[in-house]
């Protein structure tokens, strides 16, 4: 296996690892492989996001506090999460 620079290639990460035994279109494969992982875990992590961010917003409704205080400014993930605790607790 023999050590690549990625970064005068325009790679995304700094350094690669090319196994010296693959044949050119075993190495295409093994490259699409790789952009293909990396746009499903994009994917992935959107849906986190989105979920995490879905959630936030049904907390926001439900907690009396940050219901009070929604039409004054936007509230932080920080403080919904903290008035919900809040609530929790009384």
């Amino acid at each position: 296996m023999k050590r690549v620079n990625t970064y005068e290639s325009g790679g995304d990460s700094d350094d690669e690892f090319i196994d010296s035994s693959l044949s050119p279109r075993d190495y295409e494969y093994d490259h699409e492989h790789v952009n293909s992982r990396k746009k499903r875990r994009g994917v992935i992590e959107k849906r986190r996001r989105d979920r995490i961010n879905h959630c936030l917003t049904e907390l926001r409704r439900l907690v009396p506090q940050a219901i009070s205080k929604e039409g004054s400014t936007k509230l932080e993930k920080a403080e919904i999460l903290q008035m919900t605790v809040d609530h929790l607790r009384s």
